[in-house]
């Protein structure tokens, strides 16, 4: 009896979420699975699963970017918490892909009877469907990382002149970090992804090994390694690498540049 409930729950919330995309994003086909977690507990325990979104792009264009929100409850004396996933190949450069016509992605998700939720703004070649809030808060990060990206070529070009050391450039990424998120004057969305840029390229220069990752990797086109580039060029281990981030950058401050504003509703 207690798993007939359970599976008539979760049967109504799954039923109740694949409502709510099509409602928001009729181009999209949602569905939630699991599977067992297995390191845990009884596999007919809710707890003990490990919850997926399998989102299909039913559209006749590329889907290029996405937002989910899922509304689970929450302790403390709130009501809930709103957990989000964001898609988008122009903010996770070099890790996420558009999804062309008929694909689909999975990304993590949480149990349906209990965290209700799903896609509710999506992006796709020539249009935008969903809520256009949440359109422009993706915007406003693509326009953070955009701004965020020139100053890192700024600074990137220090170490290339060697006038300073990658220390130097971590140093002022902290500080500049520390001034944007003090300046009210820039939209939130657009500052924290200002804020997770800096961090970003921080953590990237902390080792002379760190790269940053970009979509001509994959191609003839891809950048020299660092250990090649200071052989032929006859420049340090730290000049290499902030050059070829730097023209990683550049390829990316490129692709973000013609993408900036959002296009038409469908």
């Amino acid at each position: 009896m207690k798993l007939r409930s359970e599976f008539l729950a979760l049967l109504a919330a799954t039923f109740a979420l694949t409502l709510r995309g099509i409602a928001q994003v009729p181009s999209l086909h949602e569905s939630t699975v699991y599977q067992a977690n297995t390191t845990s507990g009884s596999q007919s325990d809710s707890s003990s699963r490990i919850w997926h979104e399998v989102i299909k792009n039913e559209g006749s264009t590329p889907l290029v970017a996405l937002h989910a929100t899922f509304h689970c409850p929450a302790g403390g004396g709130f009501q809930r918490i709103d957990i989000e996933y964001l898609h988008d190949p122009l903010i996770r450069y070099g890790y996420d892909t558009e999804i062309p016509p008929g694909g689909s992605l999975e990304i993590s998700a949480a149990d349906p009877a209990k965290c209700p939720g799903g896609v509710d703004a999506a992006i796709f070649e020539d249009h935008y469907e969903g809520d256009l809030q949440q359109v422009n808060r993706l915007y406003a990060r693509r326009r953070g990382t955009y701004r965020a990206l020139a100053d890192s070529l700024d600074l990137l070009s220090t170490i290339v002149a060697q006038s300073k050391s990658p220390q130097d450039v971590i140093n002022s990424l902290a500080q500049l970090s520390q001034s944007v998120e003090k300046d009210q004057t820039i939209d939130s969305f657009e500052r924290k992804a200002i804020i997770d840029f800096y961090s970003y390229l921080k953590s990237t220069l902390q080792s002379a090994q760190g790269v940053v990752r970009a979509p001509s990797d994959h191609t003839a086109h891809r950048q020299p390694t660092y250990r090649k580039l200071s052989d032929t060029d006859s420049i340090s281990i730290e000049q290499a690498q902030a050059t070829v981030i730097s023209n990683k950058f550049r390829e990316w401050r490129a692709d973000l540049e013609e993408n900036m504003n959002p296009p038409q509703a469908k």
